[in-house]
């Protein structure tokens, strides 16, 4: 969801809408961006488990 919208919400008011907390959400967006080579400071979910 973050990621499709054109102008980047602000990640806290996009968590509250969630019902989440915003450093849950940071996680999940910065995992996926990882996921998608798009960060090469983090392992990718599938690095993490090998």
């Amino acid at each position: 969801m973050y990621r499709t919208v054109e102008s980047k919400p602000v990640v806290r008011r996009m968590a509250e809408e969630l019902c989440v907390h915003h450093e849950a959400l940071r996680g999940w967006i910065w995992q996926t961006e990882a996921g998608a080579d798009e960060r090469d400071d983090l392992l990718t979910t599938e690095g993490r488990t090998s």
